[in-house]
């Protein structure tokens, strides 16, 4: 299923992150790099959903059920968010920006919410 193999994907990033020992203050080119992992992931998984619910799409399989649209929708919103988040961090860690730190703590925030949002596709198979 989609979203247990991209969960998979956000998750490996992360585990990454702390193997690493990438903590907020670090802006060593591996955390940087590491960021944008996660950002690639959550990429590829709002843009999965956007297709799967876009006509003309090599993705598209139509609107989800009814009890599904709300969870759909918040985790491409998720998703994207983490994506736009990791993504700043990592181009702002990489370049041992002012804005590092506060920078990888909203791609950290941004990964918790996803991860929230994930699991709740737990009883979908997810």
């Amino acid at each position: 299923m989609l979203v247990s193999r991209t969960t998979s994907g956000v998750e490996r990033a992360f585990l990454s992150w702390e193997d690493w020992a990438c903590e907020p203050a670090s802006v060593e080119t591996t955390c940087a790099m590491v960021l944008d992992s996660m950002g690639f992931s959550a990429d590829a998984l709002a843009a999965s959903i956007h297709d799967g619910r876009t006509l003309g799409t090599n993705g598209y399989v139509g609107e989800p059920p009814a009890e599904l649209a709300e969870l759909v929708t918040q985790t491409e919103t998720a998703a994207t968010t983490l994506s736009e988040a990791a993504t700043t961090a990592g181009s702002t860690c990489a370049a041992a920006a002012a804005t590092c730190t506060s920078d990888a703590v909203a791609a950290v925030a941004a990964y918790d919410d996803l991860t929230a949002q994930l699991a709740d596709w737990a009883p979908y198979g997810g």
